[in-house]
């Protein structure tokens, strides 16, 4: 009983924490570091953090960054890292085993792109126009309880408060590709126009 008890007592903290965090947003009072941020240092600590998760599910996961040192992000590192976490948590979510999620950057003008692609079950487009939505979950069949279908919402947040837009699009074979557009330090674009 006690194991439960734990169990659910961390469910619903998550769930505090995120209907919070929303409604700081909501409220205007959320407000975020402005640090430079290395790109290439949180992609790859985020990989190294999934790599284990994947591994125990029998998924393979990917990092493609380009040769040249990705620019900087002016923002703050915790809540990119929370981004990445919430894109990838999806993606391990609905990716089945020997199946694999891939993390690329690719930098465009002013713009870096940030993506989490999986050859997972995709996400229909009718469902595509809500899933950036509070508590809608695409899969209404599914019991896991871990998800309360607020994840990709504060994903929206957390991009819009850096200046940054998010977009779902299907990947080959079905699956889906989550982008992060995120506009780069002007003290690096000239390094990579």
């Amino acid at each position: 009983y006690r194991k439960n008890i734990r169990s659910e007592c961390r469910r619903m903290a998550a769930l505090v924490g995120e209907m919070l965090l929303l409604a700081s947003t909501d409220a205007g009072s959320w407000s975020i570091k402005q640090e430079t941020v290395d790109m290439d240092t949180l992609l790859i600590e985020t990989y190294e953090l999934f790599e284990p998760v994947c591994q125990n599910s029998q998924i393979r996961l990917f990092l493609d960054l380009p040769e040249e040192t990705l620019p900087h992000v002016t923002g703050d590192a915790s809540c990119l890292k929370q981004l990445l976490t919430i894109l990838l948590d999806n993606a391990v979510s609905y990716t089945p085993a020997n199946k694999k999620i891939t993390i690329s950057a690719a930098v465009k003008g002013k713009e870096m792109t940030i993506s989490v692609a999986d050859q997972g079950c995709g996400i229909p487009a009718d469902v595509r126009a809500h899933i950036f939505d509070r508590f809608y979950r695409g899969d209404t069949s599914r019991t896991d309880k871990r998800h309360f279908g607020l994840g990709l919402s504060i994903a929206k947040e957390l991009t819009t408060l850096h200046g940054g837009r998010i977009s779902v699009d299907e990947t080959e074979g079905g699956g889906a590709a989550f982008r992060v557009m995120l506009p780069v330090t002007a003290e690096n674009e000239g390094q990579r126009l």
